[in-house]
């Protein structure tokens, strides 16, 4: 008695799992995504977003790339410029931004989330002084988006501004 029960639980397991399967079967989440919990959504793994169609081929970064008019505002005055935001090869979701801050030799590597570019606090050393750009984060909307960030030189304060990102 004990076996026929073991049998008909594990039979039931199975088909359940079975069922389970079978509802994530309708679902194309591409190839770079699984099926959500809910068997009716993607999950995409780190750098892709969903596409019109629901699956995960499209690169998050891809929106973010090209060139952009900055107006930055800053405590030593107001400046425009432009920068160039290319793709980090080494990662899915990695981009470089070109020309940060409005200083030619100044390169900084980003993240980026679905519609959030992010960066990281991080040190550069450029033609024999340490450049420091503070963490911070903006928003993709409508081809623009908005980065409070200060930049240090040396350990002295060089920029502190708010730069708002138009892209061309």
């Amino acid at each position: 008695m004990k076996y026929f029960c073991l049998c008909v639980m594990s039979l039931f397991l199975v088909a359940c799992i079975g069922i389970g399967d079978c509802k994530c079967s309708l679902v194309d989440c591409g190839t770079h995504g699984t099926c959500g919990e809910d068997c009716q959504s993607c999950v995409c793994v780190v750098g892709y977003q969903t596409d019109f169609q629901g699956r995960c081929d499209s690169l998050s970064k891809e929106k973010f790339m090209g060139t952009y008019l900055v107006a930055r505002t800053c405590t030593n005055g107001n400046y425009q410029d432009t920068i160039q935001i290319v793709s980090d090869i080494g990662f899915p979701d990695g981009v470089i931004i070109q020309h940060f801050g409005g200083y030619d030799s100044l390169f900084v590597a980003a993240k980026i989330a679905d519609k959030t570019l992010h960066i990281s606090g991080l040190t550069s050393p450029v033609s024999q002084k340490e450049y420091e750009v503070s963490s911070t984060r903006g928003i993709f909307d409508h081809n623009t988006f908005t980065l409070q960030y200060q930049i240090t030189i040396d350990g002295i304060l060089a920029a502190d501004c708010t730069g708002s990102y138009t892209k061309l």
